[in-house]
């Protein structure tokens, strides 16, 4: 399956390779209109090989996954990171992202190497069901 059908059909905002079976170091992520530089469009970065080559600061909030359908914890995360990766054409890409979109990138590259966030929860008490 095409891995941004898969994406844009579940309504998420970033999914990993192996959670679709594909053994590869590849994520996709839905980055919203606005957010990379004024007046561009929605688009959804194709990341193979991503790797965080900074991380810093900190926040502590919510996260679900597509893997654990009606679930959300609060894990903490890096605040600021520095993400780069090639494209689907061998291109180097890097990009800095803050807030929401920095915890998405730490998750989707979690997931490349095992880690799922239900890993990094340290309250048991903030896992909810929805």
């Amino acid at each position: 399956a095409d891995m941004h059908e898969t994406l844009s059909e579940a309504a998420g905002v970033g999914l990993a390779g192996p959670q679709v079976g594909v053994s590869e170091r590849i994520v996709v992520v839905q980055v919203p209109a606005g957010y990379l530089e004024e007046g561009q469009e929605a688009i959804t970065l194709t990341l193979i090989n991503p790797e965080l080559v900074n991380a810093s600061g900190e926040q502590y909030g919510p996260e679900g996954c597509l893997s654990f359908p009606g679930i959300v914890a609060d894990l903490p995360r890096a605040e600021r990171v520095t993400v780069r990766w090639l494209d689907l054409d061998g291109n180097r890409h890097r990009l800095s992202a803050t807030g929401e979109y920095a915890r998405i990138f730490q998750h989707e590259i979690d997931h490349l190497d095992g880690i799922l966030f239900l890993d990094k929860v340290i309250d048991p008490a903030s896992i909810k069901r929805y």
